[in-house]
């Protein structure tokens, strides 16, 4: 089903309650086109990103910016989550249920809960940026 097309940019200091900001903004764009239980599970997935980037990307130094682009059309939401860390590579977000057992669940588990809720999640550096840019189908509000 297509709706109508959305997008949504926000730059955050790399502080921990920022992450709030994010959540509310993006929930607040997407409700009336996502149900609770979608709604929920993406901006779970989208936390985790963001956390990821003001801890391990900027090591929560304020004066670097996170960024956090939405677009949604035709069913397909899609998120670029931008830092200026050095970033990591695509084979670090573990995927396959039998290392969840061996992780410390303190850090870790945040990024296999994401790679099972997205479609597909791809990582980069694009000029002094880190991106995580996440995809997700979605059938839309039931």
């Amino acid at each position: 089903m297509n709706r109508e097309a959305i997008s949504l940019s926000i730059a955050i200091p790399s502080l921990l309650n920022n992450v709030d900001v994010v959540s509310v903004c993006i929930e607040e764009s997407l409700k009336n086109y996502l149900d609770d239980e979608q709604l929920y599970w993406v901006s779970f997935a989208l936390r985790e990103i963001v956390v990821n980037a003001i801890v391990h990307g900027n090591l929560s130094d304020e004066k670097k910016p996170v960024v956090v682009e939405m677009s949604f059309e035709n069913d397909t939401l899609e998120f670029c989550v931008k830092d200026k860390g050095r970033g990591f590579l695509e084979k670090d977000l573990i995927c396959h249920e039998k290392f969840i057992e061996k992780l410390d669940y303190e850090r870790g588990l945040g990024n296999v809960l994401v790679k099972k809720l997205m479609d597909s999640i791809e990582c980069r550096k694009e000029r002094n940026w880190f991106v995580v840019k996440l995809l997700k189908r979605l059938g839309g509000k039931k």
